[in-house]
């Protein structure tokens, strides 16, 4: 089981992935899973901390984690936020000796994946939050990458 929580975002150009937050430095970022058992089955739980600039800094409602994947071989990291925007973090070189999903990682790529809408047939505001990403299985040299919100799958290569 998954447990989701929400954390702030901010932009930063590294990302630093390890078991604990002891080692915790500014202008880093860490993703952290803590396995336990318990007696309704394994439980895990994400933990993404990353800071540029001051801690003062105003946060938005956008700028929350919605979710995070890595792709197959844990190479590249895509995390989405409330205000629709992607950003693909890439491994260091330097940091390929490490356990996959583990190491430095730094800013591949951002986009922009989803904009607010209005569906007027439903009269429903649709958020532009990233419900979802998924990598799908290499075929060729291309990284294909699914994004959601509550209305729309886009398909990014």
């Amino acid at each position: 089981m998954l447990k989701k929580k929400e954390v702030p975002w901010y932009s930063n150009h590294r990302i630093r992935i390890q078991d604990n937050f002891a080692n915790w430095r500014h202008h880093s970022c860490r993703v952290h899973w803590n396995t336990t058992c318990d007696c309704n089955g394994g439980e895990t739980t994400w933990c993404f901390s990353q800071v540029k600039g001051t801690l003062e800094d105003d946060v938005t409602e956008a700028d929350l984690i919605s979710c995070v994947e890595f792709n197959h071989d844990g190479e590249l990291l895509a995390t989405g936020d409330k205000g629709g925007r992607v950003v693909i973090f890439q491994r260091d070189p330097a940091s390929k000796q490490c356990v996959p999903k583990k190491g430095e990682y730094n800013v591949y790529s951002t986009f922009q994946s989803h904009e607010p809408e209005f569906d007027y047939l439903k009269s429903l505001e649709i958020e532009e939050k990233i419900n979802k990403i998924r990598w799908l299985k290499r075929k060729n040299q291309a990284h294909f990458l699914l994004s959601t919100n509550d209305k729309t799958i886009k398909l990014w290569k």
